[in-house]
């Protein structure tokens, strides 16, 4: 099975914790297939940015490092990077919504940027920042991983968290082999939340980009009609971005 879009990876070289070098982001791709080649594929490279200064600096910073990676990779695998989309995976605090330049950090040349959620039980100040970011930056949220708060939130916090303005939530393909967490990302595609995949890889081993077991669950879950509107989704959703 292909994956028509992997909108969460860390495969730039050297930015964060992701590939540490060019050698080891051109094992991920390949791991990836022919698929990303081929024009059948794109995958989103979503970089960690972290601070807690309201500083506009420090995203400039951020994306100048981000291009220099994109473009030492590109040196190496000019074919492959031509579906790599540049975006980041933004840590959400209260000072974040002062940056002015969020906009820099989004998936492509769409609105979406990716908001990673603290590793703490749910506090309802984070509707508020996102709130923000959606009406005052008039940017479209996008929530990593987030069935990976399964062990801190109550059901009451997912239940706020899925009204969160206009986001979209993304899930890691290699959760679904987890029943619980399986069973989490199953209840939100059929209440109808607009869900999205990604592999979240960083590596070539503990955090490999582990597509097929996912794709197959979900597969069979969905049904044939069902994983088509699925990827066809995820495509449309890619087509803002290029």
């Amino acid at each position: 099975m292909i994956l028509t879009a992997d909108f969460h990876s860390h495969i730039l070289p050297g930015i964060d914790d992701g590939a540490r070098n060019t050698e080891e982001s051109l094992r991920i791709l390949d791991m990836m297939g022919s698929s990303l080649t081929d024009g059948t594929h794109c995958v989103v490279a979503t970089p960690h940015f972290k601070t807690h200064e309201a500083d506009d600096a420090v995203v400039e910073s951020f994306v100048s490092d981000r291009a220099e990676a994109f473009e030492s990779l590109k040196k190496v695998a000019p074919e492959k990077c031509k579906n790599i989309v540049l975006g980041s995976e933004v840590a959400l605090n209260r000072e974040i919504t002062e940056c002015d330049s969020l906009s820099k950090l989004v998936m492509g040349n769409s609105d979406i940027i990716m908001l990673e959620m603290p590793f703490l039980p749910y506090k309802p100040w984070l509707y508020d920042v996102v709130a923000n970011i959606r009406y005052t930056h008039k940017l479209m949220p996008m929530i990593a991983h987030f069935e990976r708060y399964f062990s801190l939130y109550k059901r009451d916090d997912y239940r706020e968290l899925f009204e969160f303005p206009d986001a979209i939530f993304q899930f890691n393909a290699s959760s679904l082999k987890d029943r619980k967490l399986r069973k989490l990302i199953f209840t939100a595609l059929e209440s109808g939340i607009p869900l999205v995949m990604g592999s979240d890889c960083h590596d070539t081993k503990s955090r490999a980009p582990d597509y097929e077991d996912g794709l197959r669950i979900l597969s069979k879950k969905l049904g044939k009609e069902g994983f088509e509107y699925f990827k066809d989704m995820s495509a449309n959703i890619i087509a803002e971005m290029k």
